[in-house]
């Protein structure tokens, strides 16, 4: 051990000691900076100099969202905090002491621990949807639905896993691309050990969730606990198997063992309602790494908020002390306009909500009373302050849905306007704009923006979502094996009644003038 260090630069100041950059961790400094002000010294021990958004991942394949990268050096110095480079490794809470990978001890007043918890493997021989190498798997999954062969996708929710909006999420933006590329006969399901999609949120939110994966043509297997993968099927707990020819699963969590902390099974943190970790002075825990069953960026921000307000008050500030009172606040990404969904745990008559029109400002993904406010500044997009404001359900949603639909159709016609005249980076800008309302853009646009954005860098990488959508980004011959693909289509259906066949074959002839308006482009065509 390399000796301790004294965080604090002014002894009149309580020491806190933060070890997370994640969700928790950022809200956790944020919160104290605005409530404790100048009665706390904050330090942060942190490995990654970045925090992504994690909530867009499920986008980041398709093409459809901009990933928002924070430098968590710049969120803590804006806090008036200072990150130092390292991860903890025990607890000597005797001592109010941490040991860091570095092998520093670092003396603390009080400390919240914010690690969070790491992905693992949950139904062996599924693809885990989690890092950045599961992700590129994904999108070559994707890029082979519709050939023959690979017609069904499963997307799994674990037995669990009690947070399983990304599930839905990569189903309904699987199906949006699916349309957008004209795939028939490829069937997408979602395979869950809920007896309802999203029935942490309540009946109502559930019935509304069924609805849209319906409307997207989504098969849902609502009450199947799932075992493994074998040969193509997924076993499930009853002993039946489902068939499809790809199966993508969310990851359960597990929390590394820290030595000094006391953990239950999984590595998680017992913590009584103010976030006080159990049977220890001075230690608060929030976010994925505590007890709380229910894995999601809100909630870590609640928790951090709670022991926020606690570690504020014992320094002196007149705060009101709270404890964590759970309201899941999440937007629903579905390719479409989002659906935002609120709910308090546990549920109570009337406080469940719905909307196609957002229900807190700013209307981010991370709905953290501090960290929400905090991106929205940095995406460019309007705040009622700083802090999060629940806002009420509407009482015309069917108004609200229309205006919704105007504003976006106005944002992609200018965009395309300006497309129109040379001005790609005003496009593009109108684009983000977009992302502001939806989150994602329109899986059609995805080949827009890249052609955009090409005319600005000629020298541009080509974009794999980009290419799936029109194979000509990828290369000429990619665009002949897409036409290949629709005639085996047609060779599948020879069998059909021909009022099938003739609209198939009206979809070949606008395959061909697609072909020959992107061999063009790509210089292998040069006819008329």
């Amino acid at each position: 051990m390399k000796g301790r260090i004294d965080i604090a630069a002014e002894q009149d100041r309580m020491r806190v000691l933060i070890a997370g950059g994640g969700v928790a961790g950022l809200e956790a400094v944020l919160a104290l900076a605005t409530l404790g002000r100048d009665l706390v010294h904050i330090e942060v021990i942190a490995p990654d100099k970045e925090f992504v958004y994690r909530p867009m991942l499920v986008a980041e394949p398709f093409g459809t969202a901009e990933m928002l990268r924070l430098d968590v050096d710049q969120v803590v110095a804006d806090a008036g905090a200072r990150r130092l480079e390292d991860c903890l490794s025990a607890v000597d809470a005797a001592e109010r002491t941490v040991e860091t990978a570095s092998g520093n001890a670092l003396a603390y007043d009080a400390l919240i621990l914010a690690v969070g918890a790491q992905p693992r493997e949950s139904v062996p021989g599924a693809l885990t949807f989690s890092g950045t190498a599961e992700r590129r798997q994904f999108g070559e999954m994707i890029r082979r639905l519709g050939r023959r062969g690979a017609k069904r996708l499963a997307f799994i929710v674990p037995k669990g896993v009690c947070w399983s909006i990304a599930a839905y999420e990569l189903s309904l933006l699987t199906a949006a691309e699916r349309d957008v590329r004209e795939l028939p006969g490829v069937e997408i399901m979602v395979v869950t050990h809920e007896t309802e999609p999203l029935g942490v949120f309540g009946s109502a939110v559930s019935q509304l969730v069924s609805a849209r994966l319906a409307e997207s043509g989504i098969i849902l297997e609502a009450g199947s606990v799932a075992e493994r993968v074998e040969d193509g099927n997924l076993i499930l707990g009853s002993g039946e198997g489902l068939e499809a020819d790809a199966f993508v699963a969310l990851p359960g969590l597990e929390v590394a063992s820290i030595p000094g902390i006391p953990q239950r099974p999984g590595g998680f943190i017992q913590t009584d309602a103010r976030m006080h970790v159990s049977g220890l002075e001075s230690v608060w825990a929030a976010g994925d790494a505590t007890w709380f069953p229910v894995k999601q960026g809100g909630l870590a921000a609640q928790q951090a908020d709670a022991a926020a307000r606690t570690i504020a008050a014992l320094a002196g500030a007149h705060v009101p002390v709270e404890p964590f009172h759970p309201i899941l606040r999440a937007a629903l990404i579905t390719g479409d306009a989002p659906e935002f969904l609120r709910s308090d745990l546990p549920h109570r008559e009337g406080k469940e909500a719905a909307a196609r029109r957002e229900l807190w400002s700013p209307p981010t993904k991370i709905a953290g009373n501090y960290l929400g406010p905090y991106i929205a500044g940095k995406l460019g997009a309007e705040s009622t302050g700083e802090e999060l404001v629940d806002l009420a359900p509407s009482a015309k949603p069917t108004e609200d849905a229309a205006e919704h639909e105007l504003a976006l159709g106005l944002l992609l016609a200018a965009a395309d306007a300006d497309a129109g005249v040379g001005e790609y980076e005003g496009a593009l800008r109108w684009l983000s704009l977009v992302e502001q309302l939806d989150f994602v853009i329109p899986p059609r646009y995805v080949t827009r923006r890249y052609e955009w954005r090409r005319e600005l860098d000629p020298s541009l990488e080509p974009d794999a979502a980009a290419a799936r959508i029109d194979p000509s980004f990828e290369s000429g011959e990619a665009a002949i094996r897409d036409l290949e693909r629709r005639i085996g289509w047609l060779r599948e259906l020879e069998g059909s009644t021909e009022e099938d066949m003739r609209g198939h074959l009206a979809q070949l002839d606008k395959g061909m003038e697609r072909l020959r308006a992107m061999t063009k482009r790509a210089g292998i065509f040069k006819g008329s």
